[in-house]
């Protein structure tokens, strides 16, 4: 096997679906590309969908903007899946992946759980998580001054201080 020490994470292609040769620092496109391609292999997907009535008439559509009319329209209707927002970050980083792999090595968490609780964590948390897992190299303690100061909040820290919302 002829496995390459570093992964691209994104190219330009041809209309052949052929890499093109390109600094990816820089923005200039090539004039014969096609495909921009994304591949992470550390990325954290959140999608929601909404679950109900969606008519494909347009005039159907409008008179379903208003609540009481689309509890009146939809009553009996085949509800679907319509996806309203997807939002995506990756935890590629050096740090992010060191911290996840020792918060999975320390039998605390399982692996989606690591990665569940490092994306959900606001700068503050993250940088708390950051030292505890891996032995104070990076981040800052809880309720340290850095901690105090840092303007983020999430479910996680919100509560724990008086002068956190």
């Amino acid at each position: 096997m002829n496995i390459p020490e570093k992964f691209d994470e994104f190219w330009w292609e041809d209309e052949n679906g052929d890499k093109l040769e390109h600094d990816m620092k820089c923005a200039e496109v090539k004039k014969n590309a096609r495909f921009y391609v994304v591949r992470r292999a550390c990325e954290y997907v959140t999608q929601v969908d909404e679950y109900c009535y969606h008519p494909k008439n347009a005039f159907v559509k409008l008179l379903c903007g208003n609540k009481a009319l689309r509890k009146i329209i939809s009553r009996g209707k085949i509800k679907t899946f319509k996806p309203i927002f997807r939002g995506c970050t990756s935890y590629g980083s050096e740090f992010s992946g060191k911290c996840i792999v020792a918060m999975v090595n320390s039998g605390e968490y399982s692996l989606s759980d690591a990665i569940h609780v490092y994306n959900n964590a606001c700068e503050r948390c993250m940088n708390v998580l950051l030292f505890k897992y891996l032995d104070g190299k990076e981040g800052y303690p809880e309720y340290s001054e850095e901690w105090m100061k840092c303007g983020t909040v999430c479910d996680y820290c919100r509560g724990t201080d008086n002068n956190i919302l």
